[in-house]
């Protein structure tokens, strides 16, 4: 492929837009985890709810979501979808994400270069896969990366940078933290054992300490960690970005999909380095299991601007939904309205508050088939039930708003 053949970004008069390879401006519109539909003999049970053969669905699926006015598969979509509909390629480069369990998350040691070759490898992997089709737009990384000091410590009991200052003496992830020290602290090792209450007299001393006894509540312990936060981030985006420019150059990058305020100001300015766009998954902040969290079911334009501000690349709502409460199952993922009339309504405003902001690119509705999630115990409610069939409220009240949104765009852009 060539690089005409790419979306690409533009900006007009302060609106920003993805470009189709046609040269079509686009606010993206997308629905995700339509890759449910292929696992646990989902298929079957909406082609017999849809009343189709089963070798039709994905034409039926294709026409729905089309009917509906989305114009972009979201991630997570079956390669049967991606042949029909522009979508994003979903990748993974580390294992920190906020929704896997204790057993499987996991903080890498982004400074070994048996690491970096990991990542680098999934990377070629993952273009491989998907570079030579058409209707690429571009690549996500890392799903919800738990990178906020605070979060992670309450839900994990550790952090990023905790992680790597408690490994052994020769791993490079301690070796880099020290160094950091010794540059942050100008080599004055008095001053620094000073202010981490450390009784030593050279930073060679350092590499047989844990730091376990470590106070992190210490204003001088909080401001390095969050710097070398930072720097974690900065190599990996760094490594990360280098890996697909290698093997799929020209292909806009999406950065990772942070889960809204669970990120940090300079692993932000890290990313806007190295990735096209800043996306943001807007919605509860819980872990792996049920939990008290914020849920998003209006639209923070004061946040957004910020992120923009902060970043200056334009932000992807790439995951959003507001849930309502059936009888069989009252607790959702997302905030869950006691009538589908009313989650209808906060969904519709939040969608046209964010088309109507310059620097949003687009929003994708998270789920499309209704899926029980048994280790959360909660349902994470789509357009269609369970049993593959569409909630009515919901399916005609998303078309009408994306509608309106799209045509108040527009006229606000042409303005």
């Amino acid at each position: 492929m060539t690089p005409a053949t790419r979306y690409t970004l533009a900006q007009d008069n302060g609106w920003w837009w993805l470009v189709t390879p046609d040269g079509e401006r686009l606010f993206s519109i997308s629905v995700n985890h339509l890759g449910a539909l292929s696992r646990n003999n989902a298929a079957q049970r909406v082609a017999a709810a849809l009343d189709c053969p089963q070798d039709q669905l994905w034409d039926r699926v294709t026409q729905h979501l089309t009917s509906l006015g989305c114009n972009t598969l979201g991630y997570d979509a079956p390669d049967a979808l991606r042949q029909t509909l522009p979508y994003f390629a979903d990748t993974t480069q580390h294992e920190a994400m906020h929704c896997l369990p204790g057993t499987s998350f996991a903080y890498a040691d982004v400074f070994d270069p048996a690491e970096q070759q990991r990542i680098t490898d999934a990377v070629q992997a993952a273009c491989e896969a998907h570079r030579d089709r058409p209707n690429l737009i571009g690549y996500f990384w890392t799903d919800t990366p738990r990178w906020n000091l605070d979060t992670a410590r309450r839900e994990r009991a550790t952090d990023w940078v905790t992680t790597l200052r408690r490994l052994g003496p020769d791993a490079l992830g301690k070796r880099v933290y020290i160094d950091f020290l010794r540059e942050t602290y100008a080599n004055d090792v008095a001053e620094f054992a000073r202010t981490y209450r450390l009784n030593i007299t050279s930073f060679d001393d350092l590499p047989a300490h844990d730091f376990a006894y470590l106070e992190l509540t210490w204003p001088a312990v909080r401001r390095d960690d969050e710097a070398f936060l930072a720097r974690i981030a900065d190599t990996l985006y760094r490594v990360t970005a280098d890996a697909f420019h290698h093997h799929d150059p020209g292909r806009l990058l999406c950065g990772e999909r942070y889960k809204s305020h669970d990120h940090h100001d300079g692993v932000l300015r890290a990313a806007a380095k190295y990735t096209d766009v800043l996306s943001i998954q807007d919605g509860p902040e819980v872990g792996p299991m049920p939990g008290p969290g914020k849920h998003e079911s209006a639209f923070d334009a004061a946040y957004y601007d910020r992120l923009h501000e902060l970043t200056g690349k334009p932000v992807l709502i790439c995951d959003h939904n507001v849930s309502f409460k059936t009888e069989s199952q009252p607790v959702t993922l997302w905030h869950a309205c006691d009538t589908a009339e009313q989650a209808a309504e906060l969904n519709a405003n939040y969608l046209h508050a964010a088309a109507a902001t310059p620097h949003i690119l687009g929003y994708g509705r998270c789920q499309y088939l209704s899926v029980f999630d048994p280790q959360r115990r909660l349902l994470k409610q789509g357009l269609l039930n369970e049993d593959g069939n569409p909630y009515p409220t919901s399916n005609g009240a998303l078309t009408r708003a994306i509608a309106d949104a799209l045509a108040h765009r527009q006229a606000l852009a042409t303005a």
